[in-house]
């Protein structure tokens, strides 16, 4: 299948990798969860006066209390789209002018800085330690996919907590 340039759609990362990549997919996004663990310690370290909670209110107050509707956009919907545009396109843009570890530290900072916007600094080393696994895996496996199960299994389970805590 090809895109509207006749840029065929594996050139963005749309084909499937070799099956250890993608049953790689759910330990590496706990894998990206430690990372962000480490990445928030370190981030409020940083910046202990700053709000971390704009995050946490949003997803909260968006998409009409549903469960369902709050998990699909936001576990599913979210990571498939964002891994297209900061790995397979991005990502893959940078790799084709510059070394792969200038290209996977400016993508992560991208994805990082979509993320995080000057609202939540303290989202900013978090998100950028996962984007540097998400580059890194699409590098190897040259396939979006893989990236994908990682995101989702982070944005999952991160819904998840922030839905059931009462801390928000």
């Amino acid at each position: 299948m090809r895109g509207r340039r006749h840029t065929p759609l594996a050139a963005l990362g749309l084909r499937l990798p070799a099956w250890p990549w993608l049953a790689a997919g759910i330990p590496l996004g706990f894998a990206g969860l430690v990372l962000q663990d480490v990445g928030g310690v370190l981030s409020r370290a940083i910046f202990p006066a700053a709000n971390s909670t704009n995050q946490c209110v949003g997803i909260r107050a968006s998409y009409g209390g549903s469960i369902a509707l709050t998990l699909l956009a936001v576990a599913v919907l979210a990571p498939v789209a964002e891994e297209i545009i900061f790995r397979g396109f991005t990502f893959r843009w940078l790799q084709g002018r510059l070394p792969l570890f200038a290209a996977v530290l400016i993508s992560a900072a991208l994805f990082s800085a979509a993320h995080a916007g000057w609202a939540e600094p303290t989202l900013f080393l978090p998100v950028f330690l996962s984007g540097l696994l998400l580059a890194y895996l699409y590098a190897k496996s040259r396939s979006v996919w893989p990236g994908v199960i990682v995101h989702i299994t982070i944005n999952t389970v991160g819904v998840i907590l922030i839905l059931v805590s009462a801390g928000c």
